[in-house]
């Protein structure tokens, strides 16, 4: 039990791992990426929680902004009335760059060409066209009855339920901040969770096609007696120098484009690594038959 837990770190430094691994279950083997994937996310929770500026002052900061901003809001019987059925508009890059706080974002976001606003016009009735409004920056329209949620030339439209009666101003906004706050971090935290497992999950399949790749093509130098179902658990257990090389980028203080050079980077570091495998298991596998010839001349001769 212990060899295989910690058999993700042996890959790094211990050939002999590839080659016990080569003679396990295939189960065990996407039982070890299961626990990589693991690990690996549980490095990427680590690492952005302790790298990330403080959510709550940010969205505290936010939300008061943003509740300057928002007009006197009524939903009653499904029917939407704000600033007294007068157009009015909330630049959201306004909004964001009034809290003072931009860690969060980078220049190209709050750039004056990248306009983002929400737009209340509950007198409009002239059809609604998505790209119209992405063309304007508008993110959220609000009409009389409906409220528009536009993001790359898609709209999505959510509709108050009848029975539903709220006013949404300043006031509640403040007097609810935090609530607000809590639920914002809540969200963020379970999307936080679904989404780097995910992401890793896709990450890494990539990778194992590269590893494979890159056992065929040793494979054509080592010329070792290997089976296919041999080069895929190399190939599996390959991931985990490969994932470790990923984790000690992230923590770097400057940044290696994904494209070309981490692709090419950790190709050749899948090759030198299957070298050095098929290698070793080849000069085994001579070892052992130079083995059992030594022992039947030994019979022959007796």
């Amino acid at each position: 039990m212990i060899d295989f837990l910690i058999s993700p770190f042996k890959a790094v430094f211990d050939i002999d791992t590839y080659i016990k691994a080569t003679k396990q279950s295939p189960w065990k083997t996407l039982l070890f990426l299961f626990y990589l994937l693991v690990l690996t996310s549980l490095f990427c929770f680590a690492f952005f929680f302790i790298k990330m500026p403080p959510l709550t002052p940010f969205l505290d900061q936010v939300i008061t902004e943003f509740a300057h901003s928002l007009p006197d809001i009524k939903i009653e019987k499904g029917s939407i009335t704000a600033n007294n059925d007068g157009y009015y508009e909330i630049d959201l890059k306004n909004v964001l760059t009034n809290t003072g706080n931009n860690n969060f974002f980078d220049e190209d976001f709050l750039s004056e060409d990248n306009n983002r606003k929400i737009v209340f016009d509950t007198a409009r009735t002239e059809p609604v066209y998505p790209t119209q409004l992405e063309n304007e920056g508008v993110i959220l329209l609000v009409t009389g009855k409906n409220v528009y949620s536009i993001s790359q030339g898609q709209m999505k439209t959510f509709s108050p339920k009848e029975d539903l009666s709220i006013t949404l101003n300043e006031q509640f906004l403040l007097s609810n901040k935090s609530e607000i706050i809590k639920n914002i971090k809540d969200i963020l935290f379970a999307i936080f969770l679904i989404i780097v497992p995910i992401i890793l999950f896709i990450t890494m399949i990539i990778f194992l096609i590269l590893a494979l790749i890159a056992c065929a093509l040793s494979q054509l130098f080592a010329r070792a007696e290997v089976f296919f179902g041999d080069l895929m658990t190399i190939a599996c257990y390959l991931l985990a120098p490969v994932m470790l090389l990923l984790c000690v980028i992230i923590v770097l203080p400057f940044s290696i484009p994904m494209v070309p050079w981490l692709w090419i980077i950790c190709f050749a570091l899948c090759m030198i690594y299957s070298q050095f495998i098929l290698t070793k298991i080849k000069i085994q596998k001579a070892q052992a038959n130079s083995a059992i010839n030594n022992e039947n001349n030994d019979e022959e001769n007796n």
